[in-house]
């Protein structure tokens, strides 16, 4: 597992969501995308995400607070000014891109600006 810590939080250790509900980090991913736009992709795991009902109101408050209670505080140096960053919660830990149909994964984009995390609806 990666390991990094920024002013707020250290990753390495369990995080406790809004909800009550425990994550864990699993990776950081960076992309460029065609239009030089640094992404950064924050990806955690928690086995609950499996065992409960969804509430869809008490989960965009969990990645809201990952993103800009977590990630954006979190953000690397060799990383600056990303663009964008991409939240995703799996029920396991899985493998970038490789689809797993039997995994609960959830994921949110936001973009930032002015060090905030602003919600983008797809």
């Amino acid at each position: 597992m990666i390991a990094l810590a920024g002013p707020a939080v250290a990753l390495e250790d369990p995080i406790e969501l809004p909800s009550g509900r425990v994550v864990e980090f699993q990776e950081l991913r960076f992309e460029v995308s065609e239009s030089d736009d640094a992404l950064l992709r924050f990806r955690f795991v928690s086995d609950e995400l499996a065992e409960t009902e969804l509430d869809l109101e008490r989960l965009s408050a969990d990645m809201d607070h990952l993103c800009s209670e977590i990630a954006l505080p979190s953000v690397p140096g060799e990383y600056p000014d990303p663009n964008r960053i991409i939240i995703s919660i799996g029920s396991e830990a899985t493998e970038f891109g490789v689809s797993r149909p039997d995994i609960v994964q959830v994921f949110e984009a936001y973009s930032i600006e002015d060090d905030r995390c602003i919600w983008e609806a797809f």
